[in-house]
């Protein structure tokens, strides 16, 4: 680990929630104001526009709670790999870290791993990796149709990201 501190699943959570109300306090606020204000956040906007608003908050959330449990995942990794262990799935990691010198593929290597020595959590694991296709279009500019199999909410994503990291057991 490099010496950040990762924030947990529920934290990424809480820090959207706090953000979204804050703004959606403002929004009522300045709907019951006598005169809108121009220099009011929603001065001027369509109720769509607004709304696009608040899917945009959420696709921000989605991303954070995915790229954090991500970053969980690749600190385990390393911590596995520098720590030596004699499990299986720790020697499956120091032979991956091996291989592709550093540049380790979180589907393929972190994840299948996983898969491989803890088949029990098969389903979460897949339900997450699932969920990568919505990441990597949220991380890459959003400038095709997804093609994601279901739709996701920032509540669907918290639980799919929260069952992982609380299925796979910690660092023997």
């Amino acid at each position: 680990m490099n010496g950040y501190l990762i924030p947990t699943i529920d934290d990424v959570f809480q820090f959207h929630e706090k953000i979204h109300c804050t703004i959606d306090n403002q929004l009522q606020q300045e709907k019951v104001a006598a005169s809108p204000q121009p220099g009011a956040v929603f001065f001027g906007m369509t109720s769509d526009e607004v709304d696009d608003f608040f899917r945009r908050l959420d696709q921000l959330a989605m991303f954070d709670l995915l790229s954090t449990t991500e970053a969980h995942l690749r600190a385990d990794f390393q911590n596995r790999v520098q720590k030596k262990r004699k499990d299986a799935l720790s020697r499956e990691f120091r032979d991956a870290a091996k291989q592709r010198r550093g540049k380790v593929r979180l589907d393929e290597d972190i994840l299948d791993s996983w898969k491989k020595h803890h088949p029990k959590h098969k389903a979460c694991i897949c339900e997450f990796k699932a969920a990568l296709k919505l990441r990597h279009w949220l991380a890459h500019g959003r400038h095709w149709v997804p093609k994601l199999g279901r739709s996701y909410t920032k509540w669907v994503v918290r639980d799919i990201c929260d069952t992982l990291a609380k299925a796979l057991p910690p660092l023997p």
